[in-house]
């Protein structure tokens, strides 16, 4: 017989100043079953997937159902293993070469906590395909690694590529990262774009206060 149950779940976000600039927040319902040896579990239905939120200024970006293996090493917390297994698998042509995979290897890499490699990696993914979101993924965790000039080298591209998924924030992280390297009136330049936008609007306002205040206005 199939059973199925109607699940819901309230979800607090709570920010912490330390981590500003927010880029996703990931929240999720996990399920199992008590007994396997009896039961299968099957993933639930997209058209069940209520993906309507009250999420207030955030923005969904994807919203999905499925079923976690334990086969698979980049969610069995041994993402070690995995980049072992991807790049011998590279070596011996056993693995093709291409976006797809190199995204996986470089997810690998940013869970075993090795960005410069994760970074690389992305690099290498996007000169297969032009892609605005590998462009921006990268300029993240560039800008997390403070490497000031890789972000805004690629928070520009990711710009130009059209990336656009949150209105005002490649401006908003493009102004911060030109204020780290003491380029003020660039920094201005970008929040002034950024205050455009509903998005990013209060943060650009309060970056612009601090940007002033820095420069003695």
């Amino acid at each position: 017989n199939t059973v199925r149950y109607y699940i819901v779940a309230n979800f607090d976000f709570l920010a912490i100043a330390d981590n500003y600039p927010f880029d996703w927040q990931s929240v999720y319902i996990s399920m199992t079953l008590k007994d396997n040896s009896k039961h299968i579990l099957q993933p639930i239905p997209l058209e069940l997937v209520d993906d309507e939120f009250d999420i207030n200024e955030w923005h969904i970006e994807n919203a999905f159902s499925g079923i976690k293996y334990k086969k698979n090493f980049l969610y069995k917390d041994l993402p070690t293993k995995a980049i072992k297994v991807i790049n011998h698998g590279f070596d011996n042509k056993k693995i093709k070469v291409n976006k797809k995979n190199l995204d996986l290897l470089a997810d690998a890499y940013f869970l075993a906590k090795d960005r410069n490699k994760g970074i690389d990696t992305l690099i290498k993914s996007l000169e297969i395909k032009i892609d605005s979101k590998t462009s921006y993924k990268i300029a993240r965790f560039a800008f997390e690694a403070e490497n000031w000039d890789m972000a805004i080298k690629y928070f520009d591209r990711a710009k130009a590529e059209d990336w656009n998924q949150v209105p005002g924030r490649i401006d908003l992280l493009t102004g911060i990262a030109y204020f780290e390297k003491d380029q003020f009136n660039n920094a201005l330049k970008y929040m002034q774009i950024a205050i455009n936008y509903d998005e990013s609007k209060s943060a650009a306002e309060g970056w612009i206060q601090y940007i002033n205040q820095s420069m003695g206005i």
